[in-house]
């Protein structure tokens, strides 16, 4: 279980003042946060499906009132986000978040000095991958051990507390979301410390001495308000057949087609033809990469596992939701999206779907012809989340192929999906997004709060990021060279 009893100390002692700007961060009197965070509480606590993953009933309610303990006060509006998001973080899931409201975001946009460093995570440590800053003094590659007082491994203990990034006790998506342009920067922003200039202690390549410098934030980018995720590029795969190696490579770069305008209808001819096309040139060995896939309908995936797997393949086990008809959000002309209450049934603390031709409950048969029967090689990041994470989650249990690279972002057996909840607390203006189905995957649940562990861990370096190389290509490049030489 995690513990924040050392936030009421941050939280505490956190000052977030504006920077030299008529803009600054709105003071919000108790009696108004009071009253937001009671919506916030008494909404999540009566309508998210899920909200026990980390903390027992009676334990998230003394963190929840932990949090109330710290609105006594008039509080900026930066701190009462810190305090929600905080809260949302206890759920445990990353699609239950909190958005900064308009407030935070201009003055973010007008006074913030932000981390002058683009970061890569590499198994937890972080080096410095792009220089933002005009200086001379260049630090590009070396290893950051500290910034302002505040030990890397603190910095990302604080984004976990506070964001609502990571999934259960999987942190995996936390460093692949730190790790992409300008994302480092924010998040340390909101999160950490709102200094206009950064102490960095750090190391050299190849070195363990360790040398400091001061350097000052820079003004951010226009969109620097919220924390970014890799774009959904189309087309949305791709199949390369690399003959030489005997190797087809199938790439699914999102399963959410609904974002960039294909069908289900493209992705399974795509599927359809790829094998076509992998079992006319006599392929054996075949990759299949979903490194920074961040979901969808985990449907898509279903089908192209059909493929690989000679039994029926059922996907979910069970669907849960508070409620059907949702009267308190209703009550509270808190947007909903609707869905058919058809094969529901109730039980005592809900309703749940377990049978049917329901939206996500389903089975799928296997494909016949051209299914492959080669070697199957699954690359996987912190990035793979939701639907790409219901997919490594049924590879994983039904033994399909051997996975590499790293954990997966979501959590092995629990995920929730649409409908979802969204509005704005009235009075700080922050925004409040969670789902209204907890998603029970068909699968065992190892019960460790993680996500899909690869059967080979591959890292990639900061200078594979820099160089191009792929090193988890490269290592199922030398899996395929053992086998063809025994």
């Amino acid at each position: 279980m995690k513990t924040k009893l050392y936030l009421i100390f941050f939280f505490s002692s956190c000052i977030s003042l504006g920077q030299g700007s008529d803009i600054s961060f709105t003071k919000i009197p108790p009696y108004q946060l009071q009253q937001d965070f009671d919506l916030f509480r008494t909404v999540l606590l009566n309508a998210h499906p899920y909200p026990n993953r980390l903390y027992k009933t009676q334990e998230l309610e003394a963190q929840f009132d932990l949090y109330e303990s710290l609105l006594k006060d008039t509080l900026n509006s930066l701190e009462f986000f810190q305090i929600v998001s905080s809260a949302m973080s206890d759920i445990g899931e990353a699609h239950s978040s909190v958005a900064i409201s308009d407030n935070i975001k201009d003055c973010v946009n007008a006074n913030g000095k932000l981390f002058p460093y683009d970061v890569h995570f590499d198994n937890k440590r972080a080096f410095v991958l792009n220089d933002l800053t005009n200086e001379a003094r260049k630090i590009s590659r070396h290893e950051i051990v500290s910034i302002n007082g505040k030990s890397i491994t603190e910095i990302v203990s604080l984004v976990d507390s506070i964001s609502c990034m990571a999934t259960a006790y999987n942190t995996s998506r936390i460093y692949r979301k730190l790790s992409y342009p300008r994302n480092f920067s924010l998040a340390y922003y909101l999160y950490v410390d709102q200094s206009p200039s950064f102490l960095i202690e750090y190391q050299e390549p190849g070195s363990s001495e360790t040398k400091a410098t001061v350097v000052d934030g820079i003004a951010p980018d226009f969109e620097m308000a919220t924390i970014l995720s890799p774009p959904e590029t189309t087309p949305p795969y791709s199949l390369t057949l690399d003959e030489s190696r005997n190797l087809a490579i199938i790439k699914i770069k999102t399963f959410a087609h609904f974002i960039i305008g294909y069908s289900t209808k493209e992705y399974l001819k795509f599927f359809q033809n790829s094998f076509k096309q992998i079992a006319e040139a006599d392929i054996s060995n075949l990759v299949i990469d979903v490194r920074g896939n961040r979901g969808g309908q985990e449907k898509l995936g279903a089908h192209l596992l059909s493929y690989l797997y000679d039994h029926p393949l059922k996907v979910h086990e069970y669907v849960f939701a508070k409620s059907l008809k949702h009267e308190l959000l209703d009550s509270l002309n808190i947007f909903h999206h609707p869905f058919s209450s058809k094969r529901f049934q109730e039980v005592d603390s809900g309703y749940v779907a377990s049978t049917g031709k329901n939206d996500v409950l389903y089975t799928i048969e296997p494909v016949k012809k051209n299914a492959f029967k080669g070697d199957v090689f699954i690359l996987t990041d912190g990035n793979c989340f939701s639907a790409c994470n219901i997919f490594m989650a049924l590879a994983d249990h039904h033994k399909i192929g051997t996975i590499l690279g790293e954990e997966s972002g979501g959590n092995y057996a629990d995920s929730e999906g649409y409908p979802g909840a969204i509005f704005k607390l009235p009075n700080s203006g922050i925004g409040i997004d969670f789902r209204l189905w907890h998603l029970r995957t068909s699968v065992n649940d190892p019960g460790k709060g993680r996500g899909i562990l690869p059967d080979i861990p591959v890292q990639a370096t900061v200078n594979d990021i820099i160089t191009g190389r792929d090193s988890a290509l490269e290592k199922v490049y030398d899996l395929i060279k053992e086998v063809k030489s025994q």
